[in-house]
């Protein structure tokens, strides 16, 4: 066995890109959360701390729901914009990232369609059975 041979873990399809955060790609003697970036390292904070101020707001403001519940309306559909605005901020930079060139050999690997299959049968089949069985229950 050869002494720097990659683990299975850590072997890449050949026509993949590595990403950046990969076994084969980080430096070991740095730990991941040094890694991350100061907004990363601290999101749940970050997330807290916007539901407190939305919590302050609604209960010291309250004519500021009804405005921010349903803020547009697009024909049929009524959006909240706050809603879109903050949805499209924290979707954009990681639709950036993505290499859209390594997606055709991606499409090969086994193991991702198992996470994806996975990630279908939790959230479109599992999670609305429970829900479904939860409100019939209580």
């Amino acid at each position: 066995m050869v002494a720097n041979a990659p683990t299975p873990s850590e072997k890449v399809s050949e026509d993949c890109i590595a990403p950046t955060g990969s076994l084969t790609a980080q430096n070991n003697s740095v730990s991941a959360f040094k890694q991350l970036s100061f907004l990363d390292r601290f999101l749940a904070i970050w997330i807290f701390l916007a539901m407190a101020v939305g919590i302050i707001l609604g209960y010291f403001v309250p004519e500021m729901a009804p405005a921010l519940q349903t803020a547009g309306e697009f024909g049929v559909v009524k959006v909240s914009v706050p809603i879109a605005v903050g949805l499209l901020v924290m979707m954009y930079p990681i639709l950036c990232k993505v290499r859209y060139e390594s997606l055709g050999g991606l499409i090969k690997v086994r193991a991702l369609w198992i996470q994806v299959g996975f990630s279908i049968l939790a959230n479109w089949i599992l999670a609305p059975i429970v829900m479904v069985s939860m409100r019939l229950l209580l």
